[in-house]
């Protein structure tokens, strides 16, 4: 029951907004995706290497667009157990580490490369 309580606010806010503007995902899970991507994003080899050659402006500015690229995809492709992991404050760092693992790579090459 007390999941429940805590899961029915998120859903009717989910359920409110038909467009997606101001939904759960867009204020809760696009924060936590960010973040995490951070962390992922520090940690691969590639991004070491390139970051080694970029100006400190450059660098957030890659990281911006991959960590909100990995963020938008996280949100598009969110599915029920994902949100109940999120809600959950024991699951909540691995599933956004989950979320964001799935869509990193192809957010790294999208702008690494580019």
């Amino acid at each position: 029951m007390k999941k429940l309580v805590l899961l029915l606010p998120l859903l009717l806010a989910a359920c409110a907004n038909n467009d997606g503007q101001g939904s759960i995902s867009q204020a809760v899970v696009k924060p936590l995706l960010e973040n995490e991507c951070k962390v992922q994003l520090n940690n691969r080899q590639e991004w070491r290497v390139v970051s080694m050659v970029l100006t400190n402006a450059k660098k957030l500015e890659i990281e911006q667009k991959v960590c909100g690229c990995v963020s938008e995809e996280g949100t598009k492709n969110m599915t029920a157990e994902n949100t109940i992991g999120l809600v959950n404050p024991n699951t909540r760092t691995q599933t956004a580490a989950t979320m964001a693992a799935q869509s990193i790579g192809g957010c790294v090459k999208r702008f690494i490369t580019n």
